[in-house]
Formats: structure tokens, sequence, C-alpha cells
């Protein structure tokens, strides 16, 4: 390798590592995400809509405008699995370039990595769109729905209940957190963040579900797939807790685990 070829590959090599290192979502949330993977599977999911009481919790208004946030999900779930096939090709290139030793083949994969994710950005981008739009619908009946279904006497699933909602509070308001300090010097690093608090919000939503069917007493539910649930990615500071100003008067003045 004469003196020409060997200073181009070390350029390469200094691009390549200087590209790897600053692409931006590769290990910036690993840690939450990881936690947060722990949690989410752990938390049971049933269709609302399939259940008897779904008619006595909402009204036919409030109803049909589900209907309408269901749709934007459809849109959106098909926008974000069209983000993960973009990642997943994106990873490909990058073990390419990482894998080989002919700069020009590393250079290749590293434009081809690039040019991918920004497509994919487009596409994970419009996923939020729709989501944030099903959100809107969602939080606003959900919140006005549990409020009359709630249970104000001291049975079991009405204390099950208020913890579940405590829970779903706590992920919410972590939720806005990170949509408030979203970092905006980097569109990776800015849609990361959006996705993490988004998909909070939907297992907050799961959980808001499962405060539901308590309230009904839905005897197919299980205690332990709500409340044996560790949230430990959360900020321990933000933890809704039982004495937090969050239900009526009559309500804050228990403890729903005792």
């Amino acid at each position: 390798m004469n003196k020409y070829k060997l200073s181009l590959f070390i350029l390469t090599i200094f691009f390549i590592n200087q590209s790897l290192a600053n692409t931006p979502a590769k290990h910036s949330f690993i840690k939450d995400s990881f936690k947060y993977r722990l949690f989410s599977l752990q938390i049971q999911s049933f269709d609302l809509t399939k259940k008897s009481y779904y008619e006595r919790i909402f009204t036919k208004d409030e109803r049909k405008q589900l209907s309408k946030a269901d749709k934007y999900l459809i849109s959106a779930k098909k926008y974000m699995r069209q983000y993960n096939s973009y990642q997943s090709d994106i990873e490909k290139q990058y073990t390419i370039a990482e894998a080989t030793s002919n700069g020009k083949s590393m250079s290749k994969a590293l434009k081809k990595a690039k040019k991918l994710e920004g497509k994919a950005l487009k596409k994970g981008n419009k996923a939020l769109v729709y989501y944030d739009k099903a959100f809107s619908i969602r939080s606003k009946i959900y919140t006005t729905a549990i409020n009359r279904a709630r249970l104000s006497d001291d049975s079991k699933n009405a204390k099950i209940g208020r913890e579940v909602e405590l829970r779903a509070k706590t992920l919410f308001d972590e939720a806005l957190n990170k949509v408030q300090t979203v970092p905006v010097h980097d569109a990776q690093m800015k849609f990361d963040a959006l996705k993490t608090a988004n998909d909070q919000r939907l297992q907050a939503f799961k959980l808001q579900e499962a405060a539901f069917g308590f309230y009904a007493n839905d005897a197919a539910l299980n205690p332990d797939d709500y409340l044996k649930t560790d949230i430990d990615f959360v900020d321990t500071n933000n933890i809704i807790t039982a004495d937090t100003n969050f239900f009526p008067k009559y309500v804050e003045q228990y403890n729903p685990l005792m």
C-alpha cells in the first residue's frame, strides 16, 4: 500500500469512527429503553371494546370519538412499522461498515445508512403525528370517563383501581416531562425521546383501561398483572402516591394498598 492509499485509508477510518460516534440514538436511551421493555412486557393488555361494560363506561359520542382515535392509531402503527423496517436496514449497513476493511465499501455503507436514516425519520415523525392525534382524543375521554366510573367505596376492586390509576398517572407525567425536555439539537435524539414518551403513554392507557375493568368488577383481570410491576425507570421524585392530590378529598385519605 503506497503512502497515498495509506493516508486515504486512515482518513476513511477516521471518518467512519466519527460518523459512528456521532450517529444519534444508538446508545443515548439504551438504559431507559431496556428498563422500559422489562416493564412494558409485564403489563397485560386486553381489548376494552370487547368488554360487556364498554358501553356503560363511554357515551355514544365518546365511543364515536374513540373510533376516530383508533383510526389514527392504525395509521401511526403503519408508519412506525415502516420506521422499524428502515432501522433494520440501517443496522445492516453499519454492520457492513464495521466489518469491512475496504475503505470504499465502508464509505458506501455509511452513505447508504445516512440516506436511510433520513427516510426512517420521516416515517417515524409521521407515526408520532398520528399517535399525538389519538392521544389528544383518548386522554380527554378517558379522564372524563374514569372520573365517572371510579368507585368511591373501600371495596377491594375500588382500591386496586385507584392504585392502577396512580401508576398510569405516574407514566403520563413522566412522558410529559420527556416531551417538555426533548433535545432539539439532534433530529434523531429528539425523535427517540418523543418515541419513548409515546411508548409510556401507550402503557399508561393500558393501565387506565385496567382501572376501568376493576371499577366494573371484571373478574377476568388479575391484580398482580398491574400491581406487581415495578416502575423503576421513572424519576422517583415524580411517582404519584396515595397522598397526592389526584383523587377527590374523600379518596386521598386512605392508602389503596392497605
